[in-house]
């Protein structure tokens, strides 16, 4: 129950309980007041329970695209179309899940095949030299900026390229 619900039934019952008649008085009209007195008590914490209960359902017909628009809709209709958004959600983080999955694979298989290809280009001997992983690096960088890197016998030299252009230099 939400602090609100709870501070409203403490405050119910100090009321129910300072307008009791005193214990002991033994008159019926006394019993009747404290019987009437709970009986309103209990009548104010049903209807603020069932306020609270609209309230959430509201919310949740609002969080539910398919009815959210709907200004009336039944407690079954909310409920069936939550638990069916609910499972597309599950479905939805499956397929998500496996798809990051997948791609996470072909990124470990394209970096070894960058490392094989960086073994190639210096003659099949051990690790890539620096200046060719520097060479590689500096493309990288590039492609990134929009710009081609050409290397001459000077030098690199940065040459721009069209927003998403595919040459690589």
């Amino acid at each position: 129950m939400p602090p609100a619900s709870k501070a409203r039934r403490t405050s119910l019952l100090a009321t129910s309980a300072s307008l009791a008649s005193p214990p002991g008085s033994g008159c019926a009209d006394g019993e009747t007041q404290k019987s009437r007195d709970i009986r309103d008590l209990h009548n104010s914490m049903e209807r603020a329970r069932r306020v609270d209960l609209r309230h959430n359902f509201d919310a949740l017909r609002k969080r539910v695209p398919e009815i959210e628009h709907l200004e009336k809709a039944s407690k079954l209709t909310i409920l069936n179309k939550s638990a069916a958004y609910a499972r597309g959600l599950e479905a939805e983080a499956a397929r998500l899940g496996s798809e990051r999955e997948r791609a996470m694979a072909r990124n470990t298989q394209l970096r070894r095949h960058l490392q094989q290809l960086m073994v190639e280009m210096n003659g099949g001997g051990g690790a890539a030299s620096t200046s060719s992983q520097q060479q590689i690096g500096a493309a990288a960088a590039a492609r990134r900026r929009n710009v081609g890197v050409v290397t001459t016998s000077s030098g690199r030299v940065s040459v721009p390229t069209a927003p998403g252009s595919r040459h690589y230099y």
